[in-house]
């Protein structure tokens, strides 16, 4: 192999490098990869040629016989210092070009987008006062009132959760709620150190598994089985079966059946006419609106009709009562009571009024009153058809 050396200090005699090259190769490979070591090989070749072209020289082998040994190390010394500058100029070019590939990504990447919830974020760092609560009512037992009284402590939890951020507070704070029986229950356990108390979960398990009614599915069926609305507003009415309706477990068809018993006559006439849809919650919706406008036609009617008495006249919506009479009349008699006797309000109205005392119309006295001609009827307008019970007023 014929090397042409073009070293500054070579220019009178020739020098054969052949050997050179290929052990720096093997280093240069080793340092920089396979790719890059033989390209810088092949760089040190060109610059032996180019440096100083003038003073090239032609050595063969037989000339590098009679090279002297330290012509030999001072030629490899220069061409390895050559090697190492070349090797750090392109560390050099390398860090370089990752400083220009971080520039261009960093001008050609759009922007960082920004939540527009941050400045709220940041805002939040400061809280906000909680709400104030009213505390529940004190349970005493009553196992009616058990569910509403646990589902209002879970609303305060909720309400305040940095007051009541620990099971420990919410235990404690639900026994300082507790009265009679249930509180003294809950001080056993107390003294007793009753591991119970350690989470709000399992002392919430143990008081329902105390206190829960274990009859709550046959009390919720028999109570809408009785339920009429007679002749309150029919919201009343869906208010009291909608709390007792998920109790029951009954599905969608049972409900909607129980439901329509329930409803007042004109209800029921206007359902048959129109036909009962399939939906509960459509037929809820229906009744609300046709009851409303049934309502205001009446109050339209001239003050003169005998519509049974004022509103604040009527008996109280707060309760279920039994009807033992199933037979219905048409007594236009209004008295709310099943024993004849008026309240004393609307007595006094009647006589203010000058209306009969015994139905309430006009132009006639109770004693010549034409609705005494038919005995026996019971003395109430509204009765249902079966004696499951109802709405009394």
């Amino acid at each position: 192999m014929l090397i042409q050396c073009t070293s500054p200090w070579l220019y009178t005699r020739p020098l054969l490098i052949r050997r050179l090259p290929l052990t720096s190769i093997v280093n240069l490979t080793t340092l920089f990869g396979y790719s890059f070591g033989t390209a810088i090989y092949n760089l040190i070749r060109k610059l032996c040629i180019w440096v100083l072209p003038s003073h090239r020289t032609t050595l063969t082998d037989a000339e590098a016989k009679h090279m002297e040994p330290a012509e030999i190390t001072d030629t490899v010394a220069a061409l390895s210092h050559q090697v190492s500058a070349l090797t750090h100029s392109f560390q050099e070019l390398q860090t370089e070009h990752r400083q220009l590939q971080a520039q261009v990504q960093v001008v050609t990447l759009p922007p960082p987008y920004t939540p527009p919830s941050a400045p709220i974020q940041a805002n939040l760092e400061t809280p906000f006062p909680e709400p104030q609560v009213k505390l529940p009512e004190t349970f005493n037992g009553d196992r009616t009132r058990f569910e509403a009284f646990m589902l209002d402590c879970c609303i305060l939890f909720s309400l305040k959760p940095r007051t009541y951020n620990s099971d420990f507070v919410k235990v404690r704070m639900v026994i300082s709620l507790l009265g009679g029986e249930p509180k003294k229950w809950a001080h056993t356990l107390l003294r007793d150190q009753d591991p119970v108390l350690e989470s709000w979960p399992s002392f919430a398990a143990a008081l329902e598994a105390m206190y829960q009614d274990p009859h709550k599915r046959e009390s919720a069926q028999n109570v809408i089985r009785a339920l009429r609305q007679g002749r309150r507003p029919v919201e009343d009415y869906v208010t009291h079966f909608r709390h007792y309706a998920h109790d029951t477990a009954w599905n969608e068809a049972a409900l909607l059946d129980q439901f329509r018993r329930g409803l007042a006559d004109h209800l029921k006439d206007e359902l048959a006419r129109v036909g009962v849809p399939r939906s509960l919650d459509t037929v809820i919706d229906f009744c609300i609106q046709f009851d409303r406008r049934w309502r205001e036609r009446r109050d339209e009617r001239p003050p003169s009709a005998p519509l049974g008495g004022s509103r604040e006249n009527q008996v109280p919506f707060n309760a279920l009562v039994p009807v033992s009479n199933p037979r219905r009349t048409e007594e236009p008699m209004q008295i709310g009571l099943v024993d004849r006797r008026l309240p004393q309000v609307e007595m006094d109205r009647r006589r203010r009024l000058n209306l009969c005392l015994y139905c309430g119309g006009a132009n006639h006295q109770a004693r010549v009153c034409p609705a005494k001609a038919t005995p026996g009827r019971v003395a109430a307008e509204d009765l249902p058809t079966s004696g499951n019970g109802g709405f009394r007023g």
